[in-house]
C-alpha cells in the first residue's frame, strides 16, 4: 500500500511511541530549563526567532509540500521545480514572496486531507526538542567556555588557506571568503534554507500518516544534534564568527548577531540574553542536518532534485561565510554518513514491508 504525498494519508504505526517521545521532549526541556536557572542563567524566549519561523520557513515549507503533491501536467511540474530552485538561491530573503506562494498553494490544495493529530504531536516534539537543544548549548558554553579549542582550529584553518592561497593568510577580515554581492546572497540563502527544509520535512512525514516513520525521523534528527553535543563535550569549539569576531568583515543576520550577543553574555557574565543559544562548531550541525534531510528527500524525487543543488551550496557556505572551520565539515561528514545510511535502509525496509 503506497502513500504518496497528495493521496489520502493512511494512519499506520504505533502512535503511543510518538506520544511518549513528545512527553520525553517536554521533560527534557523542563529539566534543561531548571538546570539553567540553577547555574544562574536566566532563560529567554526567542520571540524574534519564532516570528521569523512563522514568516519565512513555515510558508516556505507549505509551498514546497504542495510542489511535492502537484499532479503531473506535462512539463509543468518540472518547470515549477526548476523555477523553485532558482527562487531559493536568489529570493529566499523575500519573505512576502513565500507567504504569497504559501497562500496560493493552500487555496489550490485546500481539499487534501491532513493528519492534524500526527502533525500536532510532531510540532510539539520539534518545538521542545529545539528548545532543549538551545538550553543545552547555554549549559555547555557555561561549563566548557574556558577550554575552547578554537585557537588550534584557527591554526589548522590558516595552514589550509595558506596552502591553497600560496601565501601567508591574515585571519583578520578573512571572512566571507567571497566579496561579490551576488555570490554572498546565494551562499547566504543556501545557508538559511535549512530552517525551511526542517519544517518541510516535518510536514511531509506527518502527511504520510505513519507514526513509526515520524518517530524514526524525529529520533534521527535529534540524535544527530545529540552527536554534536557529545563532540562538543569532548572537543569544545565555538566557531570563527564567535571566537574570532575580528575575522568577519561584514555584519551578520539578526540570528547570527543574536548568537554572538549570547556568546558574549555567557562568556563574560554581563548583559542580557536574546534567546539564540547555538554555539557548537565541531561538527557543523548545519551539515549534519542537511545531509540527513537530503537523504530523507530521496523518497520525494521532485524535492530531492530541487534541494540537491541548494544543499550542495549550503555545505561550503558554512566555511565561506565564516561560521565554521574547515575541520568542522570533515567531522560532520564522518558522523552523518553512517547514520544517514542506517536511516535510508530503515526507510527502504518500511516501504518494502508496507508494499
Amino acid at each position: 500500500m503506497r502513500n504518496q504525498v497528495g493521496e489520502a494519508p493512511i494512519k499506520v504505526g504505533n502512535s503511543s511511541q510518538l506520544f511518549g517521545l513528545a512527553l520525553f521532549s517536554i521533560a527534557a526541556f523542563l529539566l534543561s530549563r531548571l538546570t539553567l536557572v540553577h547555574i544562574g542563567i536566566s532563560p529567554v524566549f526567542p520571540a524574534e526567532f519564532v516570528l521569523m519561523l512563522l514568516l519565512l520557513p513555515v510558508p516556505f515549507a507549505i509551498f514546497f509540500e504542495y510542489v511535492a503533491a502537484m499532479p503531473e501536467y506535462g512539463r509543468v511540474a518540472a518547470i515549477v521545480c526548476a523555477a523553485s530552485a532558482v527562487l531559493i538561491v536568489v529570493a529566499l530573503h523575500k519573505w512576502s514572496l513565500w507567504q504569497l506562494l504559501a497562500v496560493a498553494a493552500c487555496a489550490i490544495d485546500y481539499r487534501r486531507p491532513r493528519q492534524w493529530e500526527l502533525l500536532t504531536v510532531c510540532i510539539i516534539v520539534t518545538i521542545f526538542g529545539y528548545g532543549t537543544l538551545w538550553n543545552i548549548n547555554y549549559i555547555l558554553l557555561h561549563n566548557f567556555g574556558p577550554s575552547l579549542h578554537d585557537q588550534t582550529l584557527r591554526t589548522m584553518d590558516l595552514a589550509f588557506y595558506s596552502f591553497f592561497g600560496g601565501s601567508s593568510i591574515n585571519y583578520t577580515n578573512l571572512f566571507p571568503l567571497v566579496r561579490d554581492p551576488t555570490l554572498l546572497l546565494i551562499f547566504g540563502n543556501a545557508y538559511t534554507v535549512l530552517f525551511g527544509e526542517i519544517v518541510l520535512a516535518v510536514l511531509l512525514i506527518c502527511q504520510t500518516g505513519d507514526a513509526n516513520r515520524a518517530v524514526r525521523f524525529l529520533i534521527t534528527l535529534f540524535g544527530l544534534y545529540a552527536c554534536g553535543v557529545i563532540v562538543f563535550m569532548i572537543y569544545p569549539a565555538a566557531g570563527p564568527f564567535l571566537y574570532f569576531p575580528e575575522s568577519i568583515s561584514s555584519a551578520g543576520s539578526f540570528l547570527l548577531n543574536g548568537m554572538a550577543t549570547d556568546y558574549r553574555v555567557i562568556m563574560t557574565g554581563k548583559g542580557t540574553l536574546t534567546g539564540f543559544g547555538y554555539f557548537i562548531a565541531v561538527p557543523s550541525l548545519h551539515i549534519l542536518i542537511v545531509l540527513f534531510l537530503q537523504t530523507f528527500l530521496f523518497r520525494y524525487r521532485r524535492l530531492f532534485y530541487v534541494f540537491l543543488p541548494i544543499n550542495l551550496l549550503l555545505i561550503p557556505s558554512t566555511v565561506v561565510l565564516g561560521y565554521h572551520y574547515v575541520m568542522d565539515l570533515a567531522v560532520a561528514f564522518v558522523i552523518a554518513a553512517p547514520i544517514c545510511v542506517l536511516f535510508f535502509r530503515a526507510e527502504a525496509k518500511s516501504v518494502a514491508v508496507r508494499s
